[in-house]
Protein backbone atom coordinates (compact mmCIF):
# COMPACT_ATOMS: atom_id res chain seq x y z
CA UNK A 1 0.00 0.00 0.00
CA UNK A 2 2.79 2.42 0.90
CA UNK A 3 4.46 1.76 -2.47
CA UNK A 4 1.25 2.65 -4.29
CA UNK A 5 0.77 5.84 -2.25
CA UNK A 6 4.33 6.96 -2.98
CA UNK A 7 3.95 6.24 -6.69
CA UNK A 8 0.62 8.09 -6.90
CA UNK A 9 2.08 11.09 -5.10
CA UNK A 10 5.13 11.22 -7.37
CA UNK A 11 2.93 11.01 -10.48
CA UNK A 12 0.65 13.82 -9.30
CA UNK A 13 3.50 16.14 -8.26
CA UNK A 14 5.59 15.35 -11.34
CA UNK A 15 2.66 16.07 -13.65
CA UNK A 16 1.61 19.30 -11.93
CA UNK A 17 5.13 20.72 -11.81
CA UNK A 18 5.98 19.70 -15.38
CA UNK A 19 2.70 21.02 -16.80
CA UNK A 20 2.98 24.31 -14.89
CA UNK A 21 6.58 24.81 -16.00
CA UNK A 22 5.64 24.01 -19.59
CA UNK A 23 2.84 26.58 -19.58
CA UNK A 24 5.14 29.18 -18.00
CA UNK A 25 7.90 28.59 -20.56
CA UNK A 26 5.40 28.79 -23.42
CA UNK A 27 4.97 32.53 -22.77
CA UNK A 28 8.58 33.12 -23.82
CA UNK A 29 9.76 32.78 -27.45
CA UNK A 30 12.50 30.31 -28.30
CA UNK A 31 11.81 27.94 -25.41
CA UNK A 32 10.59 24.97 -27.46
CA UNK A 33 13.69 22.88 -26.70
CA UNK A 34 13.40 23.62 -22.99
CA UNK A 35 9.73 22.62 -23.01
CA UNK A 36 10.56 19.29 -24.61
CA UNK A 37 13.35 18.79 -22.08
CA UNK A 38 10.80 19.27 -19.29
CA UNK A 39 8.65 16.57 -20.86
CA UNK A 40 11.65 14.24 -21.12
CA UNK A 41 12.32 14.65 -17.40
CA UNK A 42 8.63 14.08 -16.65
CA UNK A 43 8.75 10.77 -18.53
CA UNK A 44 12.02 9.66 -16.94
CA UNK A 45 10.74 10.43 -13.43
CA UNK A 46 7.60 8.37 -14.15
CA UNK A 47 9.68 5.39 -15.29
CA UNK A 48 12.00 5.75 -12.28
CA UNK A 49 9.10 6.07 -9.80
CA UNK A 50 7.58 2.85 -11.16
CA UNK A 51 11.03 1.20 -10.91
CA UNK A 52 10.60 -0.35 -14.34
CA UNK A 53 13.07 -2.71 -15.95
CA UNK A 54 12.69 -2.04 -19.69
CA UNK A 55 13.92 -4.78 -22.05
CA UNK A 56 14.14 -3.83 -25.72
CA UNK A 57 14.63 -5.47 -29.10
CA UNK A 58 14.54 -2.59 -31.54
CA UNK A 59 15.74 -1.91 -35.07
CA UNK A 60 18.51 0.59 -35.70
CA UNK A 61 16.95 3.95 -36.52
CA UNK A 62 18.47 6.96 -38.24
CA UNK A 63 18.57 9.81 -35.73
CA UNK A 64 18.41 12.29 -38.62
CA UNK A 65 15.12 10.83 -39.88
CA UNK A 66 11.58 11.09 -38.53
CA UNK A 67 9.08 8.30 -38.04
CA UNK A 68 5.55 7.41 -37.04
CA UNK A 69 5.88 5.06 -34.06
CA UNK A 70 2.79 2.82 -34.00
CA UNK A 71 2.33 0.88 -30.77
CA UNK A 72 -0.29 -1.18 -28.96
CA UNK A 73 -1.70 0.36 -25.76
CA UNK A 74 -1.80 -1.42 -22.40
CA UNK A 75 -1.36 1.17 -19.66
CA UNK A 76 -0.87 4.83 -18.75
CA UNK A 77 2.79 3.87 -18.36
CA UNK A 78 3.16 3.27 -22.11
CA UNK A 79 3.56 6.95 -22.96
CA UNK A 80 6.37 7.83 -20.50
CA UNK A 81 8.18 4.57 -21.32
CA UNK A 82 8.10 5.27 -25.06
CA UNK A 83 8.94 8.97 -24.72
CA UNK A 84 11.97 8.01 -22.63
CA UNK A 85 13.01 5.26 -25.03
CA UNK A 86 12.77 7.44 -28.16
CA UNK A 87 13.96 10.70 -26.62
CA UNK A 88 16.29 11.33 -29.59
CA UNK A 89 13.22 11.68 -31.82
CA UNK A 90 11.03 13.58 -29.30
CA UNK A 91 7.81 12.22 -30.86
CA UNK A 92 4.57 14.11 -30.33
CA UNK A 93 1.58 11.87 -29.74
CA UNK A 94 -2.06 11.76 -30.77
CA UNK A 95 -4.61 11.53 -27.97
CA UNK A 96 -8.37 11.73 -27.67
CA UNK A 97 -9.55 15.28 -27.09
CA UNK A 98 -11.00 14.47 -23.64
CA UNK A 99 -7.46 14.13 -22.24
CA UNK A 100 -6.79 17.76 -23.13
CA UNK A 101 -9.56 18.83 -20.75
CA UNK A 102 -7.82 17.31 -17.70
CA UNK A 103 -6.43 20.05 -15.41
CA UNK A 104 -2.65 20.53 -15.63
CA UNK A 105 -2.15 17.49 -17.86
CA UNK A 106 -4.25 18.78 -20.74
CA UNK A 107 -2.70 22.24 -20.73
CA UNK A 108 0.78 20.77 -20.56
CA UNK A 109 0.06 18.41 -23.46
CA UNK A 110 -1.26 21.26 -25.57
CA UNK A 111 1.70 23.53 -24.89
CA UNK A 112 4.16 20.70 -25.56
CA UNK A 113 2.77 20.25 -29.06
CA UNK A 114 0.78 17.04 -28.77
CA UNK A 115 -2.30 16.56 -30.94
CA UNK A 116 -5.91 16.06 -29.97
CA UNK A 117 -8.18 14.01 -32.23
CA UNK A 118 -11.93 14.51 -32.23
CA UNK A 119 -13.45 11.06 -32.81
CA UNK A 120 -17.03 12.29 -32.67
CA UNK A 121 -16.78 15.02 -35.31
CA UNK A 122 -15.55 13.51 -38.62
CA UNK A 123 -14.85 16.89 -40.20
CA UNK A 124 -12.78 18.11 -37.26
CA UNK A 125 -11.11 14.70 -37.06
CA UNK A 126 -9.94 15.02 -40.68
CA UNK A 127 -8.56 18.48 -39.92
CA UNK A 128 -6.70 17.04 -36.93
CA UNK A 129 -5.17 14.31 -39.07
CA UNK A 130 -4.16 16.77 -41.80
CA UNK A 131 -2.44 18.92 -39.18
CA UNK A 132 -0.52 15.88 -37.91
CA UNK A 133 0.54 14.94 -41.46
CA UNK A 134 1.83 18.47 -42.06
CA UNK A 135 3.76 18.22 -38.81
CA UNK A 136 5.45 15.05 -40.05
CA UNK A 137 6.37 16.74 -43.30
CA UNK A 138 8.25 19.33 -41.25
CA UNK A 139 10.59 16.56 -40.09
CA UNK A 140 9.01 15.78 -36.73
CA UNK A 141 8.09 12.33 -35.37
CA UNK A 142 4.76 11.07 -34.10
CA UNK A 143 3.71 8.42 -31.57
CA UNK A 144 0.27 6.85 -31.96
CA UNK A 145 -1.77 4.09 -30.35
CA UNK A 146 -4.01 2.82 -33.18
CA UNK A 147 -6.28 0.91 -30.76
CA UNK A 148 -7.38 4.27 -29.37
CA UNK A 149 -7.65 3.03 -25.79
CA UNK A 150 -5.92 0.67 -23.39
CA UNK A 151 -6.47 -3.06 -23.75
CA UNK A 152 -8.05 -4.70 -20.71
CA UNK A 153 -6.92 -8.26 -21.54
CA UNK A 154 -3.62 -7.48 -23.23
CA UNK A 155 -4.75 -8.66 -26.67
CA UNK A 156 -4.60 -6.32 -29.65
CA UNK A 157 -7.90 -4.57 -30.28
CA UNK A 158 -9.24 -3.32 -33.59
CA UNK A 159 -7.24 -0.44 -35.07
CA UNK A 160 -8.60 2.97 -36.01
CA UNK A 161 -7.93 3.98 -39.62
CA UNK A 162 -6.92 7.58 -38.81
CA UNK A 163 -3.25 6.93 -38.06
CA UNK A 164 -2.79 5.21 -41.42
CA UNK A 165 -4.46 8.11 -43.23
CA UNK A 166 -1.88 10.37 -41.57
CA UNK A 167 0.95 8.08 -42.68
CA UNK A 168 -0.28 8.08 -46.28
CA UNK A 169 -0.92 11.82 -46.33
CA UNK A 170 2.61 12.52 -45.13
CA UNK A 171 5.11 12.63 -47.98
CA UNK A 172 8.07 10.55 -46.82
CA UNK A 173 7.65 9.44 -43.22
CA UNK A 174 8.15 5.75 -42.47
CA UNK A 175 6.14 3.71 -39.96
CA UNK A 176 7.88 1.84 -37.14
CA UNK A 177 5.62 -0.88 -35.65
CA UNK A 178 6.11 -1.43 -31.92
CA UNK A 179 4.68 -3.89 -29.42
CA UNK A 180 4.83 -3.33 -25.67
CA UNK A 181 4.15 -5.99 -23.05
CA UNK A 182 4.15 -5.84 -19.26
CA UNK A 183 2.81 -2.37 -18.47
CA UNK A 184 -0.78 -3.68 -18.18
CA UNK A 185 0.23 -5.96 -15.32
CA UNK A 186 2.16 -3.18 -13.57
CA UNK A 187 -0.51 -0.47 -13.87
CA UNK A 188 -3.78 -2.09 -15.05
CA UNK A 189 -6.62 -0.09 -16.54
CA UNK A 190 -8.85 1.29 -13.79
CA UNK A 191 -6.13 1.13 -11.11
CA UNK A 192 -4.18 4.00 -9.56
CA UNK A 193 -1.43 1.96 -7.92
CA UNK A 194 1.34 -0.15 -9.39
CA UNK A 195 1.76 -3.88 -8.90
CA UNK A 196 4.99 -5.67 -7.91
CA UNK A 197 6.11 -6.85 -11.35
CA UNK A 198 8.58 -4.42 -12.96
CA UNK A 199 9.52 -5.99 -16.30
CA UNK A 200 8.48 -4.26 -19.54
CA UNK A 201 9.28 -5.73 -22.95
CA UNK A 202 9.30 -3.70 -26.17
CA UNK A 203 10.04 -5.04 -29.63
CA UNK A 204 10.05 -3.13 -32.89
CA UNK A 205 9.94 -3.91 -36.59
CA UNK A 206 11.98 -2.34 -39.36
CA UNK A 207 10.66 1.02 -40.63
CA UNK A 208 8.03 0.55 -43.34
CA UNK A 209 7.80 2.91 -46.32
CA UNK A 210 4.03 2.69 -46.76
CA UNK A 211 4.05 4.70 -49.98
CA UNK A 212 5.82 1.89 -51.81
CA UNK A 213 2.87 -0.51 -51.40
CA UNK A 214 -0.21 1.53 -50.53
CA UNK A 215 -2.19 4.48 -51.78
CA UNK A 216 -4.59 6.61 -49.75
CA UNK A 217 -7.55 4.52 -50.94
CA UNK A 218 -5.81 1.40 -49.59
CA UNK A 219 -5.61 2.67 -46.02
CA UNK A 220 -7.83 -0.16 -44.74
CA UNK A 221 -5.52 -2.76 -46.25
CA UNK A 222 -2.54 -1.00 -44.68
CA UNK A 223 -4.34 -1.01 -41.33
CA UNK A 224 -5.03 -4.73 -41.45
CA UNK A 225 -1.53 -5.60 -42.69
CA UNK A 226 0.01 -3.57 -39.88
CA UNK A 227 -2.23 -5.23 -37.31
CA UNK A 228 -1.26 -8.71 -38.54
CA UNK A 229 2.41 -7.77 -38.37
CA UNK A 230 2.05 -6.47 -34.81
CA UNK A 231 0.11 -9.59 -33.76
CA UNK A 232 3.05 -11.69 -34.98
CA UNK A 233 5.48 -9.46 -33.09
CA UNK A 234 3.33 -9.80 -29.98
CA UNK A 235 3.47 -13.58 -30.12
CA UNK A 236 7.25 -13.42 -30.56
CA UNK A 237 7.56 -11.43 -27.32
CA UNK A 238 6.13 -14.44 -25.50
CA UNK A 239 9.02 -16.56 -26.78
CA UNK A 240 11.53 -13.81 -26.00
CA UNK A 241 10.38 -13.56 -22.36
CA UNK A 242 10.91 -17.29 -21.67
Amino acid sequence: MLRKIIFGTVVAVDTMISASLTVLLSFFPGTEKKIRKVEEYWARIMVFAARLRVHTNLPELDKNSNYIFVCNHQSHLDTPVLLSLFKDFQPRFLAKDSLFRIPFLGKGMSKTGHFSVDRHNPRQGMRDMQRAAEYLDQGESLLVFPEGTRSEDGELQDFYTGVFIIALKSANTRVVPLVIEGTRKILPKGRIGIEKNRDVYITGGSPVNVHQKYGLKERDRLKEDMRKLMEQMYSEIGEWKK
